[in-house]
């Protein structure tokens, strides 16, 4: 498992019931990529809509060239997925993971919910 990229994708290769459920990957690479798009997908619309709001710009206007950006830095800072993660590896130390991906939403959601609390009262 700590040797493998993806060991998900290793163990499922190994699948077979009674000689004939077999060659599952398809399943599962179809099951990652559909959710990764998604994942980019909602990261950059996120990300679209929060420059928009920064710099009080139409939302229209920032998609294309936040496209453009996403699209040339992605060829540039990794070419293959082995080096994409040693990037990852070397500048976001493990300790920020956990910021980033749980503590940094959780505050963003209380805060939304603070706000929506405070309007309700003044409405």
């Amino acid at each position: 498992m700590e040797r493998s990229t993806f060991p998900l994708l290793s163990t499922i290769g190994m699948v077979n019931w009674f000689d004939f459920i077999q060659r599952l990957d398809v399943i599962v690479v179809f099951t990652l990529l559909l959710t990764v798009f998604f994942k980019a997908i909602i990261y950059f619309y996120c990300a679209a809509i929060g420059m928009a709001n920064l710099f009080k710009l139409n939302f229209r206007l920032v998609v294309f060239p936040t496209g453009v950006i996403l699209l040339v830095l992605s060829m540039v800072i990794a070419s293959n997925f082995v080096e994409h993660s040693e990037e990852a590896r070397y500048f976001i130390p493990y300790y920020l993971h956990s910021t980033f991906l749980i503590s940094l939403p959780l505050l963003m959601l209380l805060v939304v919910l603070v706000r929506s609390r405070l309007m309700n009262k003044t409405n």
